[in-house]
């Protein structure tokens, strides 16, 4: 393959049309906007004349900012995604990049943003993952948490329902 990642940051729009963009999975009808290079919001038809708008971005947690400061710009960072589509977020799935040394109390105060902020734009939580991130965790925390999510935290979308035209 002739396309490389780059040094540091994000794949270049090559290496997204080279190589993801051919390999989307099953073509769906319902999809009406899909992956693009850059573009971080997708866009499905759910039943006539409505629509979901949805987004898609890990969630790290940056201890350093103080857990209820980093949870709020965690929080609107995933949320600006979707507003970019022109609908606020209604329905939220949160996949957490947690520091190993996270505690339960901080993780309490991490949530405790995440539902403030939901609730304060109007956005449902739908499902979460909250692991810290290694693959041998054995908190009481991290075993509830992998048992109620491993079917849901297929993808981390904001997402809103939205009225369009009806097609032809």
């Amino acid at each position: 393959m002739t396309v490389k990642f780059p040094a540091i940051g994000k794949i270049s729009r090559k290496f997204f049309n080279t190589v993801i963009y051919p390999s989307l999975g099953a073509v769906r009808p319902e999809v009406l906007v899909g992956p693009r290079h850059g573009v971080d919001t997708a866009v499905v038809r759910t039943a006539p004349g409505r629509v979901m708008a949805v987004t898609t971005d890990p969630i790290y947690i940056v201890p350093q900012y103080g857990w209820e400061e980093a949870a709020w710009f965690a929080w609107h960072i995933l949320a600006s995604d979707v507003t970019t589509s022109g609908f606020p977020p209604a329905y939220v799935i949160f996949d957490f990049n947690l520091p190993m040394s996270i505690t339960e109390e901080q993780f309490a105060k991490v949530w405790g943003v995440f539902h403030r902020e939901s609730e304060k734009y109007g956005a449902a939580v739908i499902t979460a993952w909250p692991v810290p991130s290694c693959s041998s965790c054995t908190s009481q925390l991290t075993r509830r948490s992998l048992k109620a999510s491993a079917m849901s935290s297929l993808l981390f979308p904001t997402t809103t329902a939205i009225p369009v035209a009806p097609s032809d």
